[in-house]
């Protein structure tokens, strides 16, 4: 699911401390400096060294974007897109982000996308008789990838959706070596819901040669990030000894995590199972293990 909850996408109006020279700024924005009217739009908005005016940063904003100010165009985009000090206006917020998209930024290019693709504001609210175009969609996430950006969070969600898009054919040409290349992208980021996807790549032969080592290398990876999801194949890997040494006891641990939130009958069957192969003093020592790594 496409949800980016960005503060005013990834931190665009976070600035140092207000200048000692602030009302030069002032005048410089009042002359119609679109990058002063941004600066101080972003100011007055969190409060930065200037009393918070939600009103003034509005409107100094709006001012900056329809001179063509990127950064501009894409809060004002996000301003709409997440309300708060404005009413939620999708229609405004498309507008804005696809204007800063046009001219290259990487994160309106990532909104927009969610817009086509799933329907979904920044924040993961359906968007009322948005028309969804899967092309569109592909079209921006390629664009926002190409790009390297300080927030890695935003960056990995858009490799994992483009990998997706190209393992489905969903919006573009299905392309299994694409989507591995996206997944392992993500993946070495620290992405645990893209470990795990390239861990399904290894184990199915998606866009690579299957092998068990390196599934179980990206089980592990997700796993030790508590992704859920992984815990079960990896209990099964570890209880088998496949792709890694055979550890029966650390392969139960997970199975045990795994069906604390996983009541699946092939992973409770799997959790069965692998007890009756163990004695009692190997129960006592995974649970033991699966108390101190289990979820808060």
């Amino acid at each position: 699911m496409f949800i980016v909850a960005f503060a005013f996408v990834a931190g665009c109006l976070t600035f140092a401390q207000a200048p000692k020279d602030f009302p030069a700024l002032e005048e410089k924005a009042g002359h119609g400096d679109a990058s002063a009217q941004y600066d101080l739009a972003s100011r007055y908005f969190n409060g930065n060294g200037v009393p918070e005016d939600p009103e003034r940063a509005l409107a100094l904003m709006q001012k900056s974007a329809e001179q063509g100010d990127v950064d501009a165009e894409r809060s004002l985009g996000a301003m709409y897109d997440q309300g708060g000090c404005i009413p939620v206006n999708y229609s405004e917020a498309e507008k804005w982000f696809k204007k800063a998209a046009e001219q290259g930024d990487p994160l309106a290019q990532y909104a927009l996308s969610g817009y086509y693709g799933e329907g979904h504001s920044t924040l993961g609210s359906p968007i009322p008789n948005i028309h969804k175009d899967q092309v569109e969609a592909v079209k921006w996430l390629r664009k926002a990838v190409e790009h390297s950006h300080a927030d890695v969070q935003w960056q990995r969600l858009a490799q994992c959706q483009l990998a997706k898009h190209y393992q489905d054919g969903v919006g573009i040409t299905k392309d299994e070596a694409a989507a591995f290349k996206w997944f392992r992208k993500a993946a070495e980021s620290g992405d645990p819901r893209a470990q795990y996807d390239l861990s399904q790549c290894y184990i199915k032969g998606i866009g690579t040669v299957r092998d068990d080592g390196e599934a179980v290398k990206s089980l592990q990876r997700a796993a030790s990030q508590r992704f859920i999801k992984a815990y079960a194949p990896l209990g099964e890997y570890l209880a088998d000894g496949r792709g890694v040494t055979q550890d029966r006891v650390e392969g139960y641990k997970w199975l045990l995590l795994a069906c604390e939130r996983d009541k699946e009958p092939g992973v409770l069957k799997a959790k069965a199972d692998l007890e009756a192969r163990l004695t009692p003093a190997q129960i006592k020592e995974a649970k033991a293990r699966a108390a101190a790594e289990a979820l808060p």
